[in-house]
């Protein structure tokens, strides 16, 4: 999507008018809130067999230009990636659909929630990442950052209300630390980054933040989101049926 990839946007005379910088690393435009504001878009990558499963989710003003999306994403897979710049052809047409946010069924608050940790999810506490099984206070604050940075960001979701005191605990957890590498060309090294992958349930007063676990299973949680870090989805653990029934 930039016009002038040798330049940096500070530096480069196409930088007024050019959207990059508003997609690609937002800045805050008064001396309110952080410095730099959400991206408004997530990108998620997987494999199945031979086949490389794309998934770009666009948020805000981002909406409004999907079509610019569309044709970078294409380029950027028909140019090749990695290193070794291995192009990859759309096997299928791509689709847009509209995504909602996780919402329980009827009656199922009653049981305990599961949270699944479908890729590296980075919780920082006292300046370094969490490793084991986070609390549910924890994966709440974390949503509550999220959903204010998209407030601030897009103006949407309208700014949240203080988290709610919950009591809920942690009574299983299945997770372990994945660590992932990546290329920076910007420091022109190899960097090592994970997080928590696995699931944990949690049982008490959760339903009361229903509407945090519904921005996070669309805005994702914790660090590096842009990077495909901390998707997260939701449900509830049901009772095993009774013998016979």
């Amino acid at each position: 999507m930039c016009t002038a990839p040798r330049r940096r946007c500070e530096t480069c005379r196409h930088a007024e008018g050019c959207s990059f910088p508003e997609y690609w690393q937002p800045t805050r435009e008064s001396s309110a809130g952080p410095l730099y504001r959400l991206p408004p878009w997530l990108l998620r990558v997987a494999w199945r067999a031979d086949e490389l499963l794309v998934t770009l989710r666009l948020f805000g003003p981002a909406m409004e230009d999907q079509a610019r999306f569309r044709i970078a994403l294409e380029s950027a897979l028909a140019r090749g990636l990695t290193p070794a710049r291995r192009p990859f052809l759309p096997s299928a047409p791509m689709t847009v659909a509209l995504v909602r946010g996780w919402s329980p069924a009827e009656g199922a608050t009653r049981h305990p929630l599961v949270v699944h940790f479908r890729s590296p999810l980075r919780l920082i506490r006292d300046g370094s990442p969490q490793h084991g099984a986070p609390d549910f206070a924890a994966l709440l604050r974390a949503a509550a950052r999220r959903w204010r940075l998209a407030a601030l960001s897009w103006g949407w979701p309208p700014p949240p209300p203080r988290p709610p005191e919950v009591r809920v605990e942690a009574f299983r957890s299945e997770v372990r630390w994945e660590d992932h590498t990546r290329r920076s060309a910007r420091q022109q090294a190899t960097l090592t980054l994970g997080g928590l992958v696995g699931w944990a349930s949690y049982e008490g007063e959760w339903a009361v933040a229903v509407d945090y676990l519904r921005v996070a299973s669309l805005l994702g949680l914790g660090k590096l989101t842009t990077h495909g870090f901390g998707q997260v989805e939701f449900g509830v653990e049901h009772p095993a049926p009774e013998a016979g029934g």
